[in-house]
């Protein structure tokens, strides 16, 4: 295996001149010391059309200067007509996408260390929960414990986050501090968390969560203020016949939601007359798959601006008008469709009463932005329906944003979904990565992916001013995805310390009650028309097209 022949841009990649490799082996002289093969190792290898060292290798290189480079080789065999065969090699210097790749890595890892633990806590979140639940019941009999803070609004409303968030702290370590041996704590999100008790009935179960309870106290103190603070509990035991951590995880937020209805400040129990009420809620999917449902569906839409408040475009917020119970938000309803399959058809009907929304907003610039879920997203039949309402409706394609959630794509840039959201992008939408920062997605795989942006999980933003960590991780990634032309929303930016911050970190665009609540359409339509006050619509169009922040995001 001798080098017969090598163009320039080979000689010039490792250093040397022609004559000066002509006729030796590449493994005298393109390894560095530490991975050099000797020089018996050399003399006896020789190249196969079978051999592992075919197809294409990233190794590390030197120069004959002695700079270490990344060489991505191609090898492949052909063979003359004489039936003597030869093998070339294809050499590609590529240093610069491995230290790109190895700066996702960093920013990932940075990532990760928050993925299952709570920032302001400092427990386990609701990740490290969904990671270890299955396990946690396979072990054995298992309690948990789910609680949240009595009237935690009206406390945030009238002493600020900042106290709010003292409070959360103090329902951490007092949780932590009376939790039983084997025990673990988490923080759902906002004012929920949970215990997990191995090995316990009733009994135990009740007893620990009496004596947090105790230990907590009836009044917090915070600066010179004292209030009340209560909690509502709700237990769930494994009873033999649960067969999975998430079933057992719904039973105890059932029995949370029974104590907050008889009077906060309450311990309930999972049993036979709760187990009634669960099935009410049964009844609830029931009318999710009743005929006509999907004419009880409307859509809120909530905007999206610059940090100069320029309008960008409006998210399709999904409600369901319940015959009975009037407007239900998607919490109420969503993950039920989602077990009842009937998650798919609400999304393709949201889709279509968004793209009429769009066409009563007179901004020609406005984006309108869908949530796709995995059941729609695989669908055969949303990319014809899409394509189609928008070309009835003489929409252009490139004013549809699809927003899919961050762990949608956890398989990976070669799975289904991934080549699902290639299918749109390449149809000529945009697609955006929802609630980033909290799932798995990886920074390494955004520059695979075929998305248009993403949008930073409120986790991430709310209190951001105040959190020096959280501000170098949305730092890196505003970083990264300017290298790689994404665009990046800030979600639920609700205060004006926060709007600063991103303005600092200069991200493109935000989205939050700061700004706006989610309204009707007609709301939004006046609401766009109050913009700006002075020069009319002509001028905020022409504004939003000379703006410096939206070179990534237009």
């Amino acid at each position: 295996g001798t080098i017969m022949w090598a163009n320039d841009t080979y000689c010039e990649m490792f250093g040397y001149a022609r004559e000066e490799i002509l006729g030796r082996k590449p493994m005298e002289f393109v390894f560095p010391p530490e991975t050099a093969w000797d020089a018996e190792a050399i003399a006896s290898f020789r190249f196969t059309v079978n051999h592992e060292q075919m197809g294409t290798h990233r190794n590390l290189n030197v120069r004959s200067n002695g700079e270490r480079f990344w060489n991505e080789m191609t090898i492949g065999a052909y063979t003359l007509a004489d039936g003597q065969k030869h093998y070339i090699l294809v050499c590609r210097d590529v240093t610069a996408v491995v230290d790109q790749e190895k700066a996702l890595e960093e920013t990932q890892a940075q990532l990760s260390a928050l993925v299952r633990t709570d920032a302001l806590t400092q427990i386990n979140n609701r990740f490290g929960l969904d990671q270890t639940i299955d396990q946690q019941l396979a072990a054995g009999p298992l309690a948990v414990a789910q609680l949240d803070i009595d009237n935690f609004k009206d406390i945030n409303d009238l002493y600020g986050h900042v106290a709010g968030d003292a409070i959360l702290k103090h329902i951490a370590r007092t949780l932590q501090a009376t939790a039983p041996p084997a025990a673990e704590v988490y923080r759902l999100g906002g004012d929920e968390f949970l215990m997990t008790i191995p090995h316990a009935d009733v009994t135990l179960a009740r007893a620990a969560m009496q004596a947090f309870q105790t230990a907590l106290g009836e009044e917090f103190h915070w600066e010179e203020n004292a209030f009340p603070i209560s909690t509502s509990v709700g237990i769930a035991l494994s009873d033999g016949t649960v067969t999975s951590g998430e079933a057992l995880l719904a039973s105890a937020d059932f029995a949370l939601y029974a104590s907050k209805n008889r009077g906060r400040g309450l311990v309930s129990i999972y049993d036979a007359p709760l187990h009634s009420e669960y099935k009410d809620r049964k009844r609830l999917l029931g009318a999710l798959k009743s005929t006509g449902m999907m004419d009880q569906l409307e859509i809120m839409l909530q905007p999206i601006t610059t940090t100069d408040r320029i309008p960008w475009g409006m998210e399709a917020l999904v409600r369901w008008r319940h015959p009975t119970q009037g407007l239900l938000p998607p919490a109420m309803f969503l993950d039920l469709a989602r077990q009842g399959g009937v998650l798919r058809d609400i999304d393709i009907r949201t889709g279509q009463l968004a793209l009429e929304a769009l066409t009563h907003l007179v901004d020609p610039n406005l984006r309108i932005t869908i949530n796709a879920s995995p059941d729609v997203l695989m669908s055969d039949r949303f990319p014809d329906l899409l394509n189609w309402r928008c070309e009835q409706l003489r929409i252009p394609r490139e004013r549809v944003v699809i927003e899919v959630h961050e762990t949608t794509v956890i398989e990976g840039p070669d799975g289904a979904i991934a080549n699902r959201i290639r299918q749109f992008a390449k149809a000529g939408y945009r697609i955006v990565l929802d609630d980033f920062g909290v799932g798995q997605a990886g920074l390494a795989h955004l520059s695979q992916l075929a998305i248009s942006g993403l949008k930073l999980d409120r986790s991430l933003v709310s209190g951001l001013p105040g959190k020096p960590e959280n501000q170098s991780v949305v730092r890196a990634i505003l970083t990264l995805c300017r290298d790689l032309g994404l665009s990046v929303v800030a979600e639920g930016v609700e205060t004006d310390a926060e709007l600063e911050m991103m303005r600092d970190l200069d991200c493109p665009l935000i989205q939050g009650y700061l700004l706006a609540r989610p309204m009707r359409v007609a709301e939004a339509a006046s609401w766009l028309a109050e913009w700006p006050t002075q020069g009319g619509r002509a001028a905020l169009v022409e504004k939003a097209a000379a703006h410096p922040r939206l070179t990534n995001v237009s």
